[in-house]
């Protein structure tokens, strides 16, 4: 005789990364915050949490 069971067992949280693949020209808001990026000079900075990167 099958009988199925009713609890199944916990799935494994899948990992985050904060791999970004955006080139800089593409990014339109801060993955930090989500706050709005200004892009200067091939760098993208966010004036709200000070977020940046250069290419």
């Amino acid at each position: 005789m099958t009988t199925t069971s009713a609890w199944r067992l916990p799935l494994r949280p899948t990992p985050v990364t904060r791999v970004n693949a955006l080139t800089s020209n593409q990014i339109r808001v801060c993955p930090e915050c989500a706050g709005p990026v200004v892009h200067n000079s091939g760098c993208i900075s966010c004036r709200q949490c000070g977020w940046g990167r250069c290419s």
